[in-house]
């Protein structure tokens, strides 16, 4: 007797440490599914254990859990907080569909401190915290307060990447994005940051992937403005954003400016001069510029229409423009074996850039856990540089020499993804990218002539990714024909 009671004991325990799962749907008060809502387990001190979001539909699902006295917390923004109490959980549970009532102000209480970070064998699932959020200034400026290994953020000029060197490519939704559309990002609808390492061969030569899934409203809008200004000297930095959405639709827009202001501008200069027999000349050199203004801006308008878990439709038109307008330098040239010959030096430059470019981008999930993406973007980009350089002698030039530069550029991208997952976790990736371009330059000036340039380049691949047991592996191939050709 005394046997059986010890043999269903142990039986009982070893049940009961076993890991278990729950899962369950969420909806709105109008009964529609709420993707990428926040779903957080903790213990009942409020310490986090796991995480996850629930899908297009809805569906959700914490897995390994092993037994204790937990509490569910569901949260999205917009939406009126949820907790479930889960005392004495012992093995699998589905919760069924929970529904969150709508928020009339924002929500005041915070369920988790610090990032939330769920690790997966391919990518890493970070939750920023109110803390983290109300920190940031926008998109770029958050990923500072996430800290993500190996990263480097530029806050000033917008730039991220590695710090080995490799670029990294952002995405929204999983659609690529520019820094600047990142940079419009509204830090409050950012509902988790996905970041993967060594992406593979569907993004080039990219050492990491950083994915904002974005909240998406139904009915509403936001707007948006962060910036700084330096009140000394003319040093600056401003971004407009905006967003309007109707049931499917969405449009958004951005704008963006940096102006720098020069007031005074000087530099001084050594040079050596070593000549085939050994002689030297030592060589210096003062110069002092007008003021100058450097601004850079960009902009873009974007319609996005949207139909959970189908399809996704993006187009956006946008430009970019840099004007660097005249700068004048003189100063004086000196030259330690001639003290008597004074250069006098005169330098003159402006530059400016306009790329306007169109964006089209189509998503589409297939049957059978398959996914195709179409990317179009077509871009032009002019530019403009005129420059002179003087040294006078007595008067009498020395140096003179002028250059104006002329240049267009056409360019039109085309992509084309395809994935698909199996039941065993494994997946399977090919896609091909052409890029067709044409430059047209015109110098004039000291030197004149013209050149056409003719180039495309086309990139193709196919990607395996499995398991074997614990061993996550990778397999692929890639192709690139480039061709090129220049006239003039």
């Amino acid at each position: 007797m005394k046997r059986i009671i010890l043999s269903m004991l142990c039986l009982t325990a070893c049940i009961s440490l076993m890991a278990q799962n729950i899962s369950g749907k969420l909806v709105d008060e109008a009964q529609q599914p709420l993707p990428y809502a926040n779903i957080v387990l903790q213990t009942v001190d409020s310490a986090f254990v796991t995480g996850t979001t629930t899908g297009e539909k809805g569906e959700f699902k914490l897995q390994k859990i092993v037994a204790g006295d937990y509490r569910l917390a569901i949260s999205s923004i917009g939406y009126q907080s949820l907790y479930l109490s889960l005392q004495g959980f012992e093995r699998t549970a589905d919760v069924g569909t929970l529904t969150l009532a709508d928020a009339s102000q924002e929500l005041g209480e915070v369920t988790v401190t610090a990032s939330s970070r769920v690790s997966r064998a391919d990518q890493k699932l970070i939750f920023p915290s109110k803390k983290q959020i109300s920190a940031s200034n926008n998109g770029v400026d958050m990923l500072r307060h996430l800290m993500l290994p190996r990263l480097r953020v530029n806050s000033m000029d917008g730039s991220v990447g590695m710090t080995d060197g490799s670029s990294v490519q952002l995405c929204i939704n999983g659609r690529k994005a520019t820094k600047e559309e990142v940079t419009a990002l509204l830090p409050e609808e950012v509902i988790r940051v996905e970041f993967q390492e060594d992406p593979g061969l569907r993004y080039g030569d990219a050492g990491a992937v950083i994915n904002y899934i974005v909240r998406r409203y139904e009915v509403g809008g936001s707007f948006g403005y962060n910036g700084m200004q330096s009140l000394k000297s003319g040093f600056g930095n401003h971004n407009l954003t905006g967003k309007v959405n109707f049931k499917q639709s969405e449009i958004s827009f951005y704008y963006g400016n940096r102006l720098q202001y020069f007031n005074e501008i000087w530099f001084d200069k050594n040079e050596t001069f070593t000549f085939e027999d050994g002689s030297q000349y030592h060589r210096s050199q003062y110069a002092e510029a007008n003021k100058k203004k450097n601004l850079q801006q960009w902009g873009a308008v974007t319609y996005n229409l949207q139909e959970t878990d189908k399809y996704m439709l993006n187009a956006t038109v946008g430009f970019s423009h840099y004007n660097d307008p005249d700068l004048r330098m003189k100063g004086k040239l000196y030259t330690e074996e001639f003290p008597n010959s004074v250069t006098d030096r005169e330098e003159w430059n402006h530059d400016r850039n306009l790329s306007p470019y169109l964006d089209l981008y189509f998503q589409k999930n297939l049957k059978h856990k398959q996914f195709l993406a179409l990317n179009v973007v077509g871009t032009y980009i002019n530019t403009k540089n005129r420059s002179s350089y003087t040294e006078l002698l007595s008067g009498e030039p020395v140096v003179d020499y002028y250059s104006g530069i002329r240049g267009k550029k056409y360019s039109l991208i085309g992509e084309g993804i395809y994935e698909k997952a199996f039941k065993d976790g494994g997946k399977l990736s090919a896609g091909v990218r052409h890029t067709q371009g044409y430059t047209d330059n015109d110098y004039n000036g000291t030197l004149q002539y013209s050149s056409q340039m003719k180039q495309a380049d086309t990139y193709a691949y196919a990607q395996y990714n499995g398991k074997w047991g614990k061993l996550g592996y990778r397999l692929g191939m890639g192709v690139t024909r480039s061709w090129f050709q220049q006239i003039g």
